[in-house]
């Protein structure tokens, strides 16, 4: 388990630069809600550059936690919660598989993520077998 941080500390860990940047990702996200078209589709961009960022400047600045990681996942999830729910606005033949898709990914990724913590692993560490396909490939993370 993670060691017991001080109220200065802990405050500290909060406003790490990647965790910050999350924050505005989060803030992006819920503004973007509110536009449609080309308005939309600009701050979403917004929110998919910035994730990009997030977890280059947590290792550059050596401020990585186990907030920045939930966080990180987190907005991830919310970003893909976001983008189908707009979609299916668009079209709600969609629906069921919108659906369907956003409860997997979240049921996914929170077993995943328990795996990590209970083996106190890294949910992005070099040795996952797929992750050289996927997040780690810059085309696949473009494309996605």
């Amino acid at each position: 388990m993670s060691e017991i941080l001080t109220t200065n500390e802990a405050f500290k860990v909060v406003f790490y630069p990647a965790n910050v940047i999350d924050y505005f990702r989060m803030a992006s996200l819920y503004i973007s809600i509110m536009f449609n078209g080309l308005g939309f589709v600009c701050i979403y961009s917004l929110s998919v550059l910035l994730d990009y960022f997030d977890g280059m400047v947590a290792r550059s600045t050596e401020k990585t936690s186990e907030l920045g990681k939930i966080l990180d996942m987190i907005t991830d999830r919310i970003s893909t919660v976001v983008i189908l729910v707009k979609a299916i606005a668009l079209d709600n033949s969609l629906l069921f598989n919108g659906l369907t898709y956003i409860v997997f990914d979240l049921f996914g990724h929170l077993f995943y993520f328990i795996g990590c913590l209970l083996n106190k692993s890294h949910h992005k560490q070099p040795n996952n077998a797929i992750l050289p396909y996927t997040i780690n490939n810059m085309y696949f993370t473009l494309y996605v």
